[in-house]
């Protein structure tokens, strides 16, 4: 599939979901259900349009942060200041390999 002419619809769906991600990540609001839901769906949505297009390293990264929130939602890891500073600092990576 040639996904040269997706890649601008890409870019711009990604701009959106990824300020999901920033507005939650910088917000300090705690992580519980409600709260996780769009970041979630966020990442979500970035993962599969990121194997669509191939690129492996964006789906890997969203694949992580996903996970991530899920293990919250579950109960299996507290959204605590290490987990936070991880988010923070994987959203700023995201968007490198993006733009």
């Amino acid at each position: 599939m040639d996904t040269a002419k997706y890649l601008d619809l890409f870019r711009q769906e990604a701009a959106e979901h990824l300020a999901t991600l920033e507005a939650f990540v910088a917000s300090g609001a705690p992580a519980d259900m409600p709260s996780l839901q769009a970041p979630f769906r966020a990442a979500h949505s970035m993962k599969g349009m990121a194997a669509a297009m191939g690129f492996d390293a964006i789906q890997s990264l969203c694949h992580a942060l996903e996970d991530g929130f899920v293990r919250v939602r579950e109960g299996k890891a507290a959204a605590d200041a290490p987990l936070r500073s991880a988010w923070f600092r994987s959203v700023p990576a995201r968007s490198r390999r993006i733009f």
